[in-house]
């Protein structure tokens, strides 16, 4: 037993585990840092829309306003 600030996509996809308030706690920027030269490289830049894409996807969830049943 005992309380614990963990992100909301880890949370609300455990069944055992419950929100204790109905606000989110904190939150933090997401930075996707790389140099420009190698955002050139077609390898780097499909994974460069690779994570951001998923990023979009799954924004809701990641900011904690989307709980998984």
């Amino acid at each position: 037993m005992g309380l614990a600030v963990i992100p909301c996509f880890m949370g609300d996809g455990e069944p055992t585990l419950r929100r204790l308030t109905p606000e989110v706690l904190g939150s933090r920027e997401i930075w996707l840092v790389f140099h420009p030269d190698v955002a050139r490289i077609a390898r780097v830049r499909r994974v460069i829309y690779f994570v951001t894409a998923v990023i979009g996807e799954e924004s809701a969830r990641l900011r904690g306003v989307a709980s998984v049943p």
